[in-house]
């Protein structure tokens, strides 16, 4: 039996994530595989000498810009994935946790994994969601931002009418859903109650810590739904606090002389942004 860390190779936030999971499960002795469908950032992995197994189909660079496209909302209703290829996704993955006698799957935004493993009988932690959990929006703590924020008629709306809005929708919507519950109904498998249940795991690895989350640990690692019908199971939360990535590339010469300052010091991270977002809080803050 083994362990399969199956990255999504458009992110390099969720490749690196990967690989230091990796590590430490190798350094703890557990028979431990990553496999991909490729992506922008699989050279990563042969940087750092990792062994892996590509899985039919793979994504091209294009293919890849395309996924981080729909998930910062860019493509409409065009979702993640077509159903024909989300079909070969899953049944090359299926194929694969067979040959190779996985026990559980880990992924970094590898969405197929959701049906593959479920359809396999395989439990699946997710390490991709960080603060974006179920009960984030049942304490009404989540806030909308792009691309929804940038509709012109959004700015007419209250922004407390807005985030109550934002909170109560969440853990309804059903954008992108329709492949995966075809290829459920294909299956004979649990169809998915919307986004958020497709996004979520067996387990869900929260990349955060309580102080800045707002949550307890004891509060969210014993969380119930207190609607079970948005969940086809009940998931379970766990912190497991910020993984690290020691990548390729030096730290510029002007932010090791902050750093060494005793000058107060944030880190933002603006994940899977845009270019001009970012380029905006650069200049806001220069």
């Amino acid at each position: 039996m083994a362990i399969c860390c199956f990255p999504n190779c458009a992110y390099l936030s969720e490749t690196s994530r990967m690989i230091a999971i990796y590590k430490r499960l190798f350094a703890k002795r557990e028979k431990v595989i990553i496999a991909t469908h490729g992506g922008t950032y699989e050279f990563v992995l042969k940087e750092e000498r990792i062994p892996f197994e590509y899985v039919a189909p793979i994504m091209s660079n294009e293919r890849s810009q395309e996924f981080v496209a729909a998930n910062r909302g860019e493509r409409g209703l065009q979702g993640f994935y077509k159903i024909d290829e989300l079909r070969e996704h899953v049944q090359s993955e299926i194929d694969f946790f067979k040959e190779n006698n996985i026990s559980l799957v880990l992924t970094g935004f590898t969405l197929s994994n959701a049906v593959s493993t479920r359809a396999a009988k395989i439990p699946l932690a997710v390490t991709h969601l960080g603060s974006w959990v179920p009960p984030i929006f049942e304490r009404k703590m989540g806030v909308p931002g792009p691309p929804m924020t940038e509709k012109p008629f959004i700015s007419l709306i209250p922004e407390s009418w807005l985030i109550n809005f934002y909170n109560w929708m969440m853990p309804r919507a059903k954008f992108f859903t329709k492949p995966f519950n075809v290829i459920a109904k294909e299956l004979h498998i649990e169809p998915f109650r919307g986004t958020l249940d497709v996004f979520i795991g067996d387990l869900t690895l929260i990349t955060d810590a309580p102080e800045i989350l707002g949550i307890s640990k004891d509060e969210l690692e014993n969380w119930t739904p207190k609607n079970l019908e948005f969940y086809s199971r009940t998931p379970q939360l766990k912190y497991v606090g910020a993984i690290y990535a020691k990548l390729f590339g030096d730290v510029p010469k002007d932010v090791k002389a902050f750093l060494n300052t005793d000058k107060p010091k944030v880190y933002v991270a603006l994940t899977s942004s845009r270019p001009d977002y970012v380029s905006a809080v650069y200049s806001t803050n220069n």
